[in-house]
Parts: structure tokens; C-alpha cells; sequence
């Protein structure tokens, strides 16, 4: 098809940084980036783009706006990060009832005492999945909370056909997945852009040698929702 044959005359560059571009001046009819940009030093990133530019070449970047649903939704996981980790402690929590169960599966029926530890362990978890269960409910994505539940629950019940460490490293993992999401989710935050910030990055933009700078806001198409800002411009010629 025609845009198969224009896929295929397209270079793909990897590992190159967007503060330095290995690109001479002017090479470019136009550049852009959609949600990636914010994530540099976007005073030398956006001067590179400039750079490559040819005169009367056209920049365009869409950045996440820091008013915007996105960044709302990340500050919103974030908050269900520190609920799961810290809050709910939910992983100790998953340990202790593994640790205590596996005893008693495997201790004589007189002992009493790994009963009763387990019985506790177990309850305390419990409880706390019923609150996670219910605060998904509460969440607009409730994703990570299902998934943390669901695997708590499957991992106690597969107990026992593995060793401890085994279950213990599954439980470290999902601690990992809960914490990267979190970093994700912080990294999103910090690199999202506000009105007053892209207004001087318009500014910087005519420093670098664009007109016609534009500002549009990107929103959701189901409800209207900012999402983003667009900002675009063209190199003098």
C-alpha cells in the first residue's frame, strides 16, 4: 500500500540523545514529539529541534498539561501506591500469612499455637484486602488494586505446592511492580507542563529562531477533559 511503501522509506535513529542530535543544521522539514519531549531538559531539547529545523520548517510538541485528567489520574495512583505499600502494608502483611500457613500445613495437628498464627495472620491480611477491595471501587483506574488482590489471593492459595522463598519472591515482586508504577506515575507529574510554562516555552521558541508560535489545548474526545497543550511554530526562514 502507499503508506506501507512510505513506512519503509523511513530511518529509524535509536539511542541518540535529544540534547545533542547527531544531525547537522537545517536537515529537517519538520520536527515533533508527542508526550516525550517534557521528559528532557526541554531548554536544550527544544533548542536541538530548532537547530535541525530548515527554514520554513514546521515544530510541533504535545506535552501533558499539568492541569490536565492525565496527571490527575497519576497523582490519584500515586495516593493508591502509598495506600497498598505503606497504609496496608500489604505485602509484610501477605508474608506473614504465607509464612504462618505454611507452618501449620506441615505442623502436627496438637500444635496449636502455628493454628493460632496462622489464624491470625490470615485474618489481619484479609482485612486488609477487603479494604483495597473496596477501594477499587472507589478508583477511577482501579487496575493495580484488582491485580494486587488477585495475585495475594491466588499466591495464598497455591501455597502449597512451593517453598516459602518461592512465595516470598512473588510477593517481592508485585512490591516492585506497586513501586515502579508509583515511579512512573511521579515521573509523569514532574515532567507534565503547566499554561504559564508553556507560554515560556513559546518564548524561548522565538528565541530559537520560530513565528507563528501557536497554543492549543489537547482534550479527551469522550468528555473534553484537558489532556495536554500543543504548541507549534515555524522556522524563519
Amino acid at each position: 500500500s502507499g503508506h506501507g511503501d512510505a513506512l519503509t522509506a523511513i530511518k529509524f535513529i535509536s539511542g541518540q540523545s535529544v540534547d545533542a542530535l547527531p544531525f547537522d543544521d537545517a536537515q529537517f522539514d519538520a520536527v515533533t514529539s508527542q508526550y516525550g519531549i517534557e521528559y528532557t531538559d526541554l531548554e536544550k531539547s527544544t533548542g536541538e529541534a530548532c537547530r535541525v529545523l530548515r527554514p520554513g520548517g514546521s515544530l510541533c510538541f504535545i506535552l501533558h498539561a499539568h492541569e490536565g485528567r492525565v496527571v490527575e489520574g497519576a497523582r490519584e495512583d500515586l495516593g493508591w501506591v502509598e495506600f497498598l505499600l505503606k497504609k496496608q502494608d500489604i505485602v509484610q502483611k501477605a508474608k506473614q500469612a504465607l509464612k504462618w500457613s505454611k507452618r501449620a500445613d506441615t505442623a502436627p495437628a496438637t500444635h496449636h499455637k502455628a493454628q493460632l498464627r496462622m489464624n491470625r495472620a490470615v485474618s489481619v491480611l484479609q482485612e486488609s484486602l477487603n479494604e483495597i477491595r473496596a477501594a477499587s471501587e472507589r478508583a477511577s483506574a482501579p487496575e493495580m488494586l484488582v491485580s494486587a488482590v488477585s495475585l495475594i489471593s491466588h499466591t495464598h492459595q497455591v501455597r502449597g505446592h512451593f517453598d516459602l522463598p518461592v512465595l516470598e519472591g512473588k510477593m517481592d515482586e508485585l512490591a516492585l511492580e506497586i513501586s515502579a508504577h508509583g515511579a512512573r506515575s511521579q515521573a509523569l507529574i514532574d515532567a507534565s507542563r503547566s499554561r504559564d510554562q508553556i507560554d515560556a516555552l513559546a518564548e524561548q521558541m522565538t528565541v530559537f529562531g520560530l513565528s507563528d508560535i501557536d497554543i492549543e489545548p489537547v482534550n479527551n474526545s469522550a468528555d473534553e477533559a484537558l489532556c495536554g497543550w500543543q504548541i507549534s511554530g515555524t522556522k524563519i526562514a
